[in-house]
């Protein structure tokens, strides 16, 4: 699959006849179609939802999926102000 340059514009015949063309990269913003949060359990959290109360030292699993969006949408998890990998 080709990468989308932009587009071609100002296009025009020169005196030998011969097209030519200035082709411009759009650096294009696109939000993401979708983003859900769901429990280890399945459950799709709302958006502003709590999840809890959970007691001390329990485990939890819970997963983002984001779909679409341009530049390429990153995921990152912060607890207690930190930003977390896993």
């Amino acid at each position: 699959m080709a990468a989308d340059i932009g587009q071609l514009s100002n296009l025009r015949p020169n005196s030998e006849n011969v097209r030519t063309t200035k082709i411009t990269k759009r650096n294009e913003t696109i939000k993401p179609k979708s983003v859900e949060v769901i429990t280890g359990d399945g459950q799709t959290l709302q958006d502003g939802a709590t999840l809890g109360p959970l007691l001390e030292r329990a485990k939890i699993n819970i997963s983002c999926i984001v779909r679409e969006g341009k530049p390429q949408p990153k995921v990152v998890w912060y607890f207690n102000g930190e930003e977390k990998l896993d």
